[in-house]
């Protein structure tokens, strides 16, 4: 059986999604089933032809999702596990209709307290080789989110935010932005918007990479959109943010090394971060 991973490595651990499995997917799934989904991506090598097998902690899967390592929650994790493993969605491209599902495989060993895992095959046109029209970003950034709603709304703003150093907008749709991280039950806009996105937008701000605010626009009486103005915060606010977000999770910081702190540049993009006499100031400062 593989080695497993230490939980240490999961603040260098990058999500890479094709941008059309973002904006074009329709699926509802809890905020701990996406975690778990997430967590596995950001453990495949985007450069490998086929998916391999994952071996992974179950208590590294507990902690990520900000549940208690006991008895019952090992049987909480496994139900989740078999209901992403059940689960299965349509992905809309080039007018054809794709139903896919994320996993392929899972093997939960008790006594090792680990769980192998492998992505389903149909997910490869989605995560590996993604050369262009793809979204990246650090998994801690989804880590601490609460509701079940932003980390859909997170990875779409970032699918449209080519080039974090700048202020981007985007305007949707209210219907297509529903139906795009999963809210459609939200017939009102009240109820969509206190519901599923304000909480969102609220732990995007808070514990992500990211700064968003919306405006609705409306068409006479109505609110038929939402436009979004999206920007990157600052290099020292991350670094505190990162290191506040390693604390929730029961991490040591000074387990890490300061290169750990530097901000990765987007594809194409020259690396723009914060120098390492600046991030080993912020150290002195911590």
């Amino acid at each position: 059986m593989a080695k497993t991973k230490p939980y240490p490595e999961l603040r260098t651990q990058i999500v890479n999604k094709a941008n059309v499995i973002i904006q074009k997917a329709r699926y509802s799934l809890p905020l701990s089933h996406q975690k778990i989904i997430l967590f596995l991506i950001a453990n495949v090598k985007p450069t490998d032809d086929e998916f391999k097998t994952l071996t992974l902690r179950i208590q590294d899967f507990c902690r990520f999702c900000g549940i208690q390592v006991s008895g019952k929650n090992y049987a909480d994790l496994k139900a989740a596990m078999k209901k992403v493993a059940d689960q299965s969605f349509y992905v809309e491209e080039d007018g054809v209709e794709k139903l896919v599902r994320w996993l392929d495989m899972v093997h939960i060993h008790h006594g090792e307290g680990t769980v192998e895992l492998r992505i389903h095959p149909e997910m490869r046109p989605y995560l590996l080789h993604l050369n262009a029209n793809f979204t990246h970003y650090e998994l801690v950034w989804i880590s601490r989110f609460r509701s079940r709603y932003s980390p859909r709304l997170y990875e779409l703003l970032k699918s449209y935010h080519y080039r974090k150093r700048e202020k981007y907008e985007r305007e949707f749709d209210v219907e297509e932005l529903k139906k795009a991280i999963g809210a459609e039950g939200y017939e009102r806009w009240i109820n969509f918007r206190q519901k599923a996105l304000d909480p969102s937008v609220a732990d995007i701000n808070q514990f992500s990479d990211m700064l968003v605010s919306y405006t609705p626009v409306k068409r006479g009486r109505k609110i038929c959109g939402v436009k979004f103005t999206m920007s990157t915060k600052a290099d020292r606010a991350l670094y505190k943010l990162r290191r506040d977000t390693e604390a929730a999770l029961g991490i040591d910081p000074d387990q890490l090394i300061m290169f750990n702190y530097l901000v990765p540049a987007e594809p194409g993009e020259d690396a723009s971060g914060p120098s390492q006499v600046e991030v080993a100031q912020w150290e002195d400062e911590a």
